[in-house]
């Protein structure tokens, strides 16, 4: 299989707009009490289906509540993406695989993290298995509180508890904690880098101030320039090596910082510090998130744009990081936070799922959208009140998607077209 881009997830009907130009259109069609007959295998779902109010979407629709539904829908006849023909890849059913858990996909299947701290892996035939018939995977007994999705590679899952940077190994075991001093509630990165990985966190400082923090088998290394903040992370490789992403949310401002991590057996640094890409105002839940095809990458910032608007910034960082990098948006309808997106290279192209308000009226449903990054048109993936947190990782035919919306957490698998 070969990776060529990336994907990202959105929550929002996608209207993209690049330089003042338009790079993708809305799937959109009449409404309809019933879905139109699907293209795809039919779906068991954990309750009755609920209507699609846009049956042309090719995804599923999650009603809202505590017992939030799943329904299919019919194949979009809009135009793909530039590069990602229609028909490059395909979306399994729905697997309801338990209550809302901080869930993360991986290329083998998925890691959730339960309230005490322990593991809980279900691989990616079980997701394909809950998908067929409506069984919960995550075990009867398992309690789960909110949180951030684990950061997985190499056998461990890394994560911020109660102050700590720590990391638990996926067969089981002791957590491990591996610096002091981390800001509960926000996410980690983690790459490898030769054999050991390299972890990129944030740190709290005196006053609370944020800062960006590298681990690399030793204490916690500022990864910060000075004058610097950091509220969010991503550790992506390019073709000039493994990138240091940093968002830097101010008053007023907003700054995306890239540098190149430099690593020896047991620490690390990071080495030219360019400000990508700088945009309006930001919220505590707005993040940063990014992928690369091997060579070029992506990153994307959901957040305000201007005074009224709201939507997805992509920012084309490229082989290597470079002041003001081209950048453009896709508008959604309203604004919402938190405004979860995550990408990852399949099917030839970088993927991107996003979620976004399905209308501009308060109170409107919210879409998982799923796109080529380049540009395009937006598959559905599902539809529900709220959403918490979206993953995406590449596998060895496709990608798995993992998301909690409502109080359940949800996958569906992707499996690319034959030949990409």
């Amino acid at each position: 299989m070969k990776l060529a881009a990336a994907l990202v997830l959105v929550v929002a009907p996608p209207v993209g707009v690049a330089c003042e130009s338009s790079r993708s259109g809305t799937r959109r069609a009449a409404a309809s009490a019933e879905p139109a007959p699907s293209t795809e295998p039919a779906r068991a779902a954990p309750r009755p289906p609920a209507p699609l109010a846009s049956p042309g979407h090719a995804a599923a629709a999650i009603a809202s509540g505590a017992s939030a539904s799943v329904a299919p829908a019919a194949a979009s006849s809009a135009r793909a993406a530039p590069g990602a023909p229609r028909g490059a890849w395909r979306l399994s059913d729905v697997a309801d695989l338990g209550p809302a858990a901080p869930a993360a996909a991986t290329p083998t299947g998925i890691v959730a993290i339960t309230a005490t701290g322990e593991i809980v892996r279900v691989d990616a035939p079980s997701v394909a298995a809950a998908a067929a018939r409506p069984t919960p995977r995550f075990g009867a007994d398992a309690a789960f509180a909110r949180g951030r999705a684990p950061a997985v590679v190499a056998g461990h899952a890394y994560r911020v508890a109660g102050g700590q940077l720590v990391r638990a190994p996926l067969a089981g075991g002791p957590q491990q904690e591996l610096a002091a001093g981390a800001r509960d509630g926000t996410r980690v990165a983690v790459a490898l880098d030769g054999d050991a990985p390299v972890v990129a966190w944030i740190a709290e400082g005196p006053g609370e101030t944020l800062t960006a923090r590298l681990w690399r088998g030793g204490a916690g290394i500022a990864a910060s320039p000075d004058g610097a903040g950091a509220s969010s992370v991503a550790l992506v490789r390019g073709a000039g090596g493994l990138l240091l992403l940093a968002l830097d949310v101010r008053t007023g401002m907003t700054q995306l910082h890239a540098a190149r991590v430099v690593a020896d057996a047991s620490s690390a640094r990071v080495e030219g510090d360019a400000v990508l890409w700088v945009g309006g105002a930001g919220g505590s839940y707005t993040e940063v998130a990014a992928a690369s095809d091997g060579r070029s990458v992506t990153a994307w910032v959901a957040m305000e744009r201007g005074v009224s608007g709201f939507g997805l910034a992509t920012i084309e960082v490229g082989e290597r990081p470079r002041v003001d990098a081209p950048s453009w948006w896709r508008e959604y309808p309203n604004g919402l936070d938190p405004a979860p997106v995550a990408g990852a290279p399949a099917c030839g192209a970088v993927l991107v799922a996003f979620v976004q308000p399905t209308a501009a009226a308060p109170g409107a449903e919210r879409a998982l959208l799923l796109a080529d990054a380049r540009g395009g048109d937006a598959d559905e993936v599902a539809r529900a009140r709220t959403f918490g947190d979206v993953s995406v990782a590449p596998t060895h035919d496709g990608a798995l998607l993992v998301w909690v919306a409502g109080d359940r957490t949800w996958a569906r698998s992707l499996r690319c077209a034959p030949g990409r």
